[in-house]
């Protein structure tokens, strides 16, 4: 390639970069350092808006920008004041340049303490506009390991062309466009008719032969028929008249039928479950497909001692052994499951037993199968409405009747209670806790006797491991699939009966922090004097636990989470595992507790169930993570491939969404809302080519509904007082 300097000072340098080859790309590359003191960080952002190109050229800075996005690329230290952000957001917007991401860890910089002043933050990025992404579809930004700078470096690869070891194989997956041809049920009805005394996997997999060989040629047909159509469309509009007029809108039908089948194809792909409606914008879900894509692809993995791999075998044998390893049995002694479920008593009557396992009618199927989305699988209708009878109050995850807030306000009410404890000579501490690989470890021999012990009948059970057991999995790297992987234990993610047993198999550990607090053995907190102690809860794999802030305490607890994870196969995500202290906690009874957990402690006590914990004094500050997710998913560069349509789903069902979820638990502050609801007219009446567009009618007017003029859009600062 050529490079051609064009200019450069202290902070900057910029070159136009020519690929050679048959087409030749000309681009501006800049390598940027911002200033370090943040006094002078103003005149760093007034330089890199120089820089943009005037022309629409492919534009792309890398660089030390001394300044970070949101507060998630900053771990430790205080927290990152919001103007200086806000700034770093502005300037980037201003100059149509997106994030590029990383591969590898995420922060490039720390300052290197050995104490609890450590540091470290995302101070190196590349960043690129739309033009840029276009000519190199296959970027990527890889952190690299630090030699003995401060820094970490990062390495920007460009339309690397994929290992031409990797051979493409057609995976079977359900086309939601096949179900428009009429063919569809023919192809399947052949084969069920041909060999009707086959089991019905036989019968499954002949159809999914049947299904692909189908498919492969009516791709092509559909193909070729499309362009011959509209070749023949053209031929005519060159000729229109009142003679062909009548053709010409016959072709014109037929080829929008045969669009609408390629724009359900790629909404498919885009795997977006927000944009149900809305019109036909096929170019935003091929680019939502591409990125997904992008983002899936992998080019080089780390295996267990640390060696860089890059070869498709190489690779595939990594996550061979990785899943095999996950997914073998620890083989949890009879004894061991009978000591984690000795509190669990029997809660399935007789007649839940019954209704359980009765017949199903035809109509109940067809309603069950009308109730589904169109392409999501059945759920255990029958087992949801007897599993609030089987589960402790201290869970609440899928339960009919109990609410994920529901944990979060019993969380945060204790939490503030602890911490506003002054006085008392015995303090209290809160042990947040993470399941590693939560599903993927569960011991079916542990699974059908928490079953057994909760009283369900032994054909129910039998007919529950059929589901759990028969099952296998291959790795697809890159489209291509692995080896076939047969598990001994494990829960399949996604499969709709999943999360219930997931919660059955919990209450193994509930009974014991029971039993134990029960019997005194540990003890839990109460907010008020005479109050109903809490001790712990659970929502799916997220579990808090609450004692007194003793050694004893948390010992009694390691025994209690010990034998919970032998006979059930858990383990405890150490870099998770965060404690809380009471603020009448002695400094000494803090420093033998976090002696005796050593590397276990390692988390930070941030979010509970995606919210804070605590309320500090600035609740402004408290909740800026949320205008940042928002300004994330506004910043993500296929958004302006959104129609005004498209705009209007995103804000009601995924923006909107963000803030009202914490709306349900905190009143938010009318700043922070007010700037939310300034976001979301920013993001509304913007578009690709201005930053800064006209405001044509007021948000609170777009608020009403639209019999009235409006679009629907909801006012936050009016959901307040809703809440």
């Amino acid at each position: 390639m050529e490079v051609e300097i064009l200019n450069y000072s202290q902070r900057h340098i910029s070159a136009w970069i020519t690929s050679e080859g048959g087409k030749k790309e000309r681009w501006l590359l800049t390598g940027f350092y911002g200033n370090p003191e943040t006094s002078m960080r103003e005149e760093s952002w007034q330089l890199l808006g120089s820089l943009k190109p005037i022309a629409s050229s492919g534009w792309c800075v890398v660089g030390d920008f001394n300044e970070i996005l949101t507060q998630d690329e900053k771990w430790g230290g205080r927290a990152r004041p919001e103007k200086q952000m806000s700034r770093f957001r502005k300037v980037l917007e201003d100059g149509g340049l997106y994030d590029l991401g990383w591969r590898g860890d995420k922060f490039t910089w720390s300052n290197k303490h050995e104490d609890e002043t450590f540091t470290k933050e995302r101070l190196d990025r590349v960043v690129a506009n739309l033009v840029w992404k276009d000519i190199f579809k296959e970027g990527w930004v890889e952190v690299l390991v630090d030699r003995s700078s401060d820094h970490r470096p990062i390495l920007l690869t460009m339309n690397q062309l994929e290992n031409q070891e990797w051979k493409k194989q057609r995976v079977f997956r359900y086309e939601a466009k096949w179900a428009l041809e009429e063919e569809c049920e023919e192809v399947i009805k052949k084969v069920w008719q041909r060999d009707n005394i086959k089991r019905l996997n036989g019968l499954l997999e002949d159809s999914k032969g049947a299904l692909m060989s189908w498919s492969k040629h009516l791709d092509k047909e559909k193909g070729r028929s499309l362009r011959e159509k509209s070749e023949r469309l053209k031929q005519l509009q060159g000729m229109e008249g009142i003679h062909n007029i009548e053709e010409i809108k016959g072709l014109q039908r037929e080829i929008g039928e045969m669009l609408e089948i390629e724009d359900l194809k790629w909404k498919q792909r885009a795997k977006l479950n927000w944009y149900q409606l809305g019109d036909r914008n096929t170019k935003f879900f091929h680019n939502c497909a591409n990125q997904r894509r992008r983002k899936n692809a992998i080019k080089v993995i780390h295996d267990e001692q640390n060696r860089r791999l890059s070869s498709p075998s190489e690779m595939e044998g990594v996550f061979n052994r990785y899943f095999q390893k996950l997914f073998t049995s620890s083989e949890p002694s009879k004894d061991e499951i009978t000591n984690c479920l000795k509190n669990v008593e029997p809660r399935v009557s007789n007649e839940m037993n019954v209704n359980l396992t009765r017949s199903f009618t035809r109509l109940e199927v067809e309603d069950a199968i009308n109730q589904m989305a169109p392409l999501k699988s059945p759920g255990p209708d029958g087992f949801k409405k007897v599993l609030e009878h089987l589960v402790s109050p201290n869970q609440s995850a899928f339960i009919p009747g109990r609410l994920i807030t529901d944990n979060i306000m019993v969380a945060y009410e204790v939490l503030h209670t602890m911490k506003a404890r002054q006085h008392g000579r015995e303090g209290s501490m809160a042990i947040k806790l993470d399941m590693s690989k939560a599903y993927d470890r569960i011991e079916w021999s542990y699974l059908e006797e928490v079953m057994f012990k909760l009283g369900l009948c032994k054909m129910w059970i039998d007919l529950v491991m059929s589901c759990v057991k028969t099952v296998s999995y291959s790795v697809l790297i890159n489209g291509r699939p692995g080896k076939r992987i047969f598990p001994q234990r494990g829960l399949r993610q996604g499969d709709p009966l999943s999360p219930y047993l997931f919660i059955l198999c919990a209450e193994g550990l509930s009974s014991l922090l029971n039993s134990s607090d029960s019997k005194g053995e540990t003890r839990g907190v109460t907010v008020a004097r005479g109050g109903t102690r809490v001790n712990h809860l659970l929502f799916a794999d997220d579990c808090l636990l609450f004692g007194r802030a003793k050694e004893e305490e948390w010992v009694r607890y390691q025994k209690l989470l010990m034998i919970y994870e032998r006979a059930s196969g858990q383990f405890q995500n150490k870099d998770k595992i965060a404690v809380f202290f009471s603020s009448n906690t002695r400094e000494e009874v803090k420093g033998r507790i976090k002696e005796l957990g050593g590397d276990v402690i390692r988390g930070s006590y941030e979010k509970y169930l995606g919210l804070p914990p605590l309320v500090g004094k600035s609740k402004y500050n408290t909740f800026m993570s949320i205008k940042e997710r928002v300004w994330k998913k506004i910043n993500n560069w296929k958004n302006i491939f959104l129609s005004a349509s498209g705009k209007e789903i995103l804000v009601k069902a995924v923006l909107q969404a963000l803030s009202t979820y914490a709306m349900s638990v905190f009143k938010l502050p009318k700043r922070l809302c007010n700037e939310l609801n300034m976001m979301l007219a920013k993001f509304w009446w913007g578009n690709s080519q201005k930053t800064n567009c006209v405001h044509w009618c007021s948000w609170e007017k777009m608020g009403d509904q639209k019999d009235r003029g409006g679009l629907g859009f909801r006012d936050l600062i009016v959901l307040i007082w809703l809440y």
